[in-house]
Order: C-alpha cells, then structure tokens, then sequence
C-alpha cells in the first residue's frame, strides 16, 4: 500500500530509486516540509505536479549529474554533513505532470508560488532556481544563512 506523505504526494515520489533512475539504495528520507510544500503549491495552482527528483545518495546524485554537494543528498540538519543513513533530503524539482503546461509563463507561476508559500511559512533561507523542465526547490536552514535564486530558463522573446 503506498504511504502518503501529503494530500496529493506519495513517499515513494521522492524516492532515489525511481524507473527513470534507476538506483537500488530506495533511499527516501526526505524533509517534511517539502511535501507539505508541494501540497500547498499543487492545491493553489489546481492542476497537478509531480517530482522529477527528490532524495537522491551519492552514486543516484552522480548518474542524474547533480552537483556534489547538492541539497538533494542527505544531510543532517544541524551540521550540515552529508549522511545518507541519519540525514534528509533537502530538495526537490517540480514540474507540470502534463508537459503541455510546461510553458516559460507556467513555469514562472510554479516559481512564483513555492517561493511565495515558502518564504511566508516555511523557511526564509531556501534555494530556488527554474529550469526550462521545472523548478527545483531546496531548504537550506541552519546549513546556509543565505537563499539563492538562479535561472536556466530562456525568454529568447525577450531579448
């Protein structure tokens, strides 16, 4: 039976070992204030989300080309280190389930509200960046007193 964690997001979504990465570690321990997020975000926007990446182990993090010291590998919330057996997925990306909706101007709105949502409830300290795919999201708490906010996506009518 599937373990919901949220009104619209099941644990296994956020897992590492997914059919389209596959991993055998199933690491799944991730934050619950990103699904609590999620649900939030999903529940404002009226259409559904899902998660293209959640928790991710070291050997998961390396074939989906993530960074080496990414939010999405475990860490303990108090120091920071990276340690997949008592740490917690800090990230995860988002994005449109249909791909139709997955618009530069849709994709802004999904930005627009998980950072509104989690700068006003959540956490003021948290990573936001927007992908021509989605949004990743991560909280950084007492690892970072910074936010950061990137982009990767493309207005080519803009310039």
């Amino acid at each position: 039976m599937a373990q919901w964690i949220g009104k619209y997001f099941k644990k296994s979504e956020f897992q590492c070992s997914r059919p389209e990465r596959p991993c055998d570690c199933g690491l799944d321990n991730i934050h619950p204030t990103i699904p609590l997020l999620a649900d939030e975000v999903r529940h404002h926007l009226g259409v559904p989300i899902e998660v293209l990446s959640g928790v991710r182990c070291i050997e998961g993090n390396k074939k989906a080309d993530g960074r080496s010291r990414s939010y999405h590998i475990p860490r303990r919330i108090d120091t920071g280190e990276i340690n997949n057996k008592e740490g917690l997925g800090l990230a995860a990306d988002f994005s449109f389930a249909d791909r139709s909706l997955r618009t530069p101007l849709n994709l802004c709105r999904l930005y627009m509200l998980f950072e509104s949502i989690a700068t006003r409830k959540y956490c003021k300290t948290i990573g936001l960046g927007i992908y021509p795919w989605g949004v990743h999201v991560d909280f950084r708490g007492n690892i970072s007193p910074l936010s950061a906010r990137w982009s990767e996506l493309d207005f080519p009518e803009l310039r």
